[in-house]
């Protein structure tokens, strides 16, 4: 990508509602983001369909929360608990690997790298412009701005919790990890993955972890070590996709008598159709609901039930 980096900030002053210059959004946003150097290669993550694709990176990219606290994309730090942050500057710290949540792609890492922590964002509006912001190729930290084309994709295939949001922002191999910034330069996601083939180049088509869950990642990855989803003791089916339908959402095929689901009054052969505050097209809707739901909560599912739709309410387990 041939777009220099002084010309990409320029033009962030034409975009509405920005309150700073463009020279202090670089400094900020550059000082927060750092290149991940592996001591050994990162694994290549196998694809579920033709164009799902998560590229090979030489390198990676992780953002600073907090002084000593950085987080990253698991998928670029390989299997090893070490890594070698480089500043923009050129530094190079050491970093160890302190949890990980495979699930969601996401890791934390200390260092004692001075990175500036990142402040976070609201999450954003269909349409709004954000930039990507990472260590593209292994050349160093570099912003790509697009708009959010998408939010709440949850069945993009390439890890068993999702809830991205999609933008046409350019993520190239390499910034894995790195931040997707609002206008302010305001955490709103993790880079994540690609959905293009593995021939192809960058299609427009790009995922960022969304930061509501990351937030909620990081805080189970600080407080116990891993990221823990409640369960409510139900499976679900997704709808036959040719069939005609009435309803979206997705079946509920089991319910374990003993679970929280069945205490509830959930039943088989029940069409989910909400959960959690969020609409549920397929089961992947639901699990991403679980994910970000807070333990020891009550929520509310909403389920087709023959001609009549019904709420019930679920505890779900503190642990």
């Amino acid at each position: 990508m041939r777009r220099l980096l002084p010309a990409l900030l320029t033009g962030l002053l034409l975009l509405g509602g920005l309150t700073q210059p463009a020279g202090a959004f670089e400094r900020a946003v550059i000082e927060s983001v750092v290149a991940v150097l592996r001591p050994e290669p990162a694994q290549q993550v196998e694809p579920q369909r033709e164009s799902d694709y998560r590229p090979l990176e030489p390198e990676g990219s992780a953002v600073a929360l907090a002084h000593g606290l950085f987080v990253t994309a698991n998928h670029v730090l390989g299997s090893g608990d070490r890594a070698l942050l480089r500043l923009d500057d050129g530094r190079v710290f050491e970093a160890k690997v302190t949890a990980r949540a495979p699930a969601a792609d996401l890791a934390l890492l200390e260092s004692a790298a001075p990175a500036r922590p990142m402040q976070w964002g609201e999450t954003p509006l269909l349409g709004e412009e954000v930039c990507a912001v990472g260590n593209a190729f292994g050349l160093g930290i570099s912003v790509a701005c697009g708009v959010v084309s998408k939010k709440h994709v949850t069945h993009a295939g390439f890890n068993p919790v999702e809830d991205y949001l999609q933008t046409d922002a350019a993520t190239n191999p390499g910034m894995s990890g790195g931040a997707l910034v609002n206008e302010k330069g305001k955490l709103v996601g993790i880079l994540s993955a690609i959905f293009t083939k593995s021939n192809d180049a960058n299609i427009g088509v790009n995922f960022a972890v969304s930061g509501v869950l990351t937030r909620r990642v990081v805080a189970d990855l600080k407080d116990d070590g891993k990221f823990t989803r409640p369960a409510i003791g139900a499976s679900l089916q997704e709808q036959p996709r040719l069939a005609p339908r009435d309803q979206a959402g997705a079946r509920v095929t089991r319910v374990d008598p003993e679970g929280p689901a069945a205490k509830a009054g959930l039943r088989e052969g029940d069409l989910l159709v909400a959960l959690a505050g969020r609409s549920v097209q397929r089961p992947s809707d639901a699990v991403a609901a679980l994910a970000l739901a807070e333990r020891g909560t009550t929520i509310q599912a909403r389920v087709q039930r023959g001609d009549s739709q019904e709420t019930v309410e679920i505890d779900l387990p503190s642990s």
